[in-house]
């Protein structure tokens, strides 16, 4: 018995030390099995052991599995289960940060004046979480009040911003189809989910827009195609779910045309398509993840589309405006992406768009020709030039004036940057504008 004992010892501190001897040291490391980054060094030994511990994912995965199997219960870092079989986020309390949606509703404003005041339709795209949609499918016990929705609206009323609300529409879908899958992808609709909710955003497009069609069913082949894990996870399941695919595509894909565009490291989404009709409006369309790999229903819809991931990148809007001139600009968000968590509020607080150029041009500035800019580089990204020089102290925003168009400066600290691409670019027909406040 004590040889027995003795064996299993060892084992045990054998799989220990291995376990120790795998832990995970790269930088920005992030884990799949739960979708987040992991934790970095910061000197909390019992943090960093626990996150970045070698097999971490396989423990994880095991537990959870011998959980289910044993006790039909869910122990997962990132779902649980509801009534019926049916797979939510973790659950949470469900607390609301008004000075969060005060800081993200002002943004939206500020957005939709900056793409007015430029000739640029604008529309924001509040979509519903699955909580919200199936709330009677929730946890017993957990009382779900949907908060967040009444006042989310309530700032967008307040701030007049120009939204369409997918929410109450999407719960009516729901009582007769099933918008969201019951297990598969417990965050994001399913493609029947995501053909409603896009639809009606572009019929609120369709009413300024002429020629933006909707899409209907014979658009796409509908069949259905079998998940056995949930994303992001080993926990194994079998749900057959909606799969739209998009017919006689006339869109095609020139992302190649806009190497070099800078993206958030932690939200890498990003596409061009172009159709060729030239009556239709050129998109810029900020959206959560779930377009990340549904682009086919809005894809054929614009003259040209460039999809971004949301978060941090709508944050640089005046970046990617410089690049693509739109048309058009979408905002989209879920309501449980719609938090800190997502929009940093310092970055939210401190972002200043600038008025258009129209707008101030009367206004005592100064222009100057790019040979007398002190310190002015032009450094080279794949399509793009980013032009960069120093500034007075003085000087609070401006733009690059260059064959007809203007480009919005990014100032920071005493240097002035601007990013445009490289078939745009003339020096000889360029120069800049500075303002004070």
């Amino acid at each position: 018995m004590k040889k027995i004992q003795g064996v299993f010892l060892l084992v045990l501190i054998l799989l220990v030390l291995a376990a120790l001897a795998a832990v995970n040291t790269k930088a920005d490391a992030v884990s799949h099995i739960d979708n987040r980054k992991l934790a970095s060094w910061d000197g909390n030994v019992d943090a960093y052991i626990t996150d970045r511990i070698g097999f971490r994912d396989e423990m994880i995965n095991f537990y959870t599995v011998l959980h289910d199997r044993l006790f039909s219960e869910m122990i997962h870092p990132t779902y649980q289960y509801g009534k019926g079989g049916n797979v939510f986020f973790k659950m949470g309390t469900e607390e609301v940060d008004t000075g969060f949606l005060d800081l993200f509703c002002r943004y939206l404003r500020s957005a939709q004046d900056y793409c007015l005041a430029r000739g640029c339709g604008f529309l924001y795209c509040l979509n519903p979480s699955k909580t919200t949609v199936y709330k009677h499918f929730l946890p017993v016990g957990y009382k779900y009040r949907e908060r967040f929705h009444s006042l989310m609206t309530e700032r967008l009323e307040r701030y007049g911003v120009h939204y369409v609300d997918n929410v109450a529409y999407l719960q009516e879908k729901a009582a007769k189809e099933p918008v969201f899958n019951r297990q598969y992808d417990a965050g994001h609709w399913n493609d029947l989910g995501a053909f409603y909710g896009t639809n009606r955003m572009l019929a609120e497009m369709a009413r300024t827009e002429k020629g933006v069609r909707l899409f209907g069913f014979e658009d796409f082949e509908k069949g259905c195609r079998l998940e056995e894990s949930l994303p992001v996870s080993r926990f194994e399941i079998n749900e057959t779910v909606p799969d739209f695919r998009l017919k006689d595509t006339v869109s095609k894909a020139i992302t190649g045309e806009y190497q070099g565009v800078r993206l958030d490291r932690s939200t890498w989404f990003f596409a061009v398509w172009e159709t060729g009709r030239d009556s239709l409006p050129d998109v810029l369309f900020f959206h959560g993840s779930y377009y990340n790999s549904r682009y086919k229903f809005y894809q054929d819809r614009f003259h040209r589309a460039a999809g971004i991931h949301n978060y941090h990148n709508f944050l640089e809007l005046d970046y990617y405006f410089n690049i693509f001139h739109p048309d058009y600009v979408i905002v989209e968000t879920a309501e449980y992406a719609t938090n800190a968590a997502y929009f940093h509020k310092d970055a939210l607080q401190g972002k200043k768009l600038n008025k258009a150029y129209a707008a101030v041009k009367d206004s005592i500035h100064r222009e100057l020709g790019l040979s007398s800019l002190d310190g002015f580089r032009k450094m080279d990204a794949a399509s793009l030039w980013e032009l960069t020089f120093r500034v007075p102290d003085s000087a609070a925003f401006g733009y690059l004036l260059c064959q007809g168009r203007e480009y919005d400066l990014s100032i920071r600290n005493g240097t002035a940057s601007v990013v445009l691409r490289k078939q745009e670019y003339d020096s000889a027909a360029s120069k800049v504008a500075l303002f004070t406040r």
